[in-house]
């Protein structure tokens, strides 16, 4: 088991870890740590997680290598995930297209475009 004793680094999208690679990876200890049912502080307003929470957390501890393996594992099956969220959109769009057609729904219509050297003319309409 690993108690990592490092220091976190907050930006304001994305926490940053500062950690010694050589002994657990970054991406390892990311994928770790969003995989915990993390316990905030109770009592409070505002429920936090502090620095001492996450630093009292045993993770496993793998080789390097072993590491390395899961995280590509799960990147790529991430990979599989995010591509089957996408296709399950494309179809669930196909669908409602479907159903609209089924039940006489028009889509709405592009409007014409002119192009602005060729402007609509009354003598063309004269002729």
């Amino acid at each position: 088991m690993f108690s990592p004793t490092y220091s976190l680094i907050w930006s304001v999208k994305t926490p940053t870890i500062g950690n010694d690679e050589t002994k657990v990876l970054n991406t390892f200890l990311k994928i770790c740590y969003q995989t915990i049912k993390w316990r905030p502080s109770e009592g409070v307003t505002i429920a936090r997680l502090y620095n001492g929470i996450i630093e009292e957390t045993k993770i496993p501890l793998p080789s390097l290598e072993e590491q390395q393996t899961i995280v590509k594992a799960i990147e790529e099956e991430m990979q599989l995930v995010y591509a089957n969220k996408r296709l399950i959109e494309i179809f669930e769009q196909k669908i409602k297209t479907k159903i609209g057609e089924v039940w006489g729904v028009k889509k709405a219509e592009e409007p014409e475009l002119l192009i602005a050297a060729e402007p609509e003319v009354e003598y063309l309409k004269s002729r």
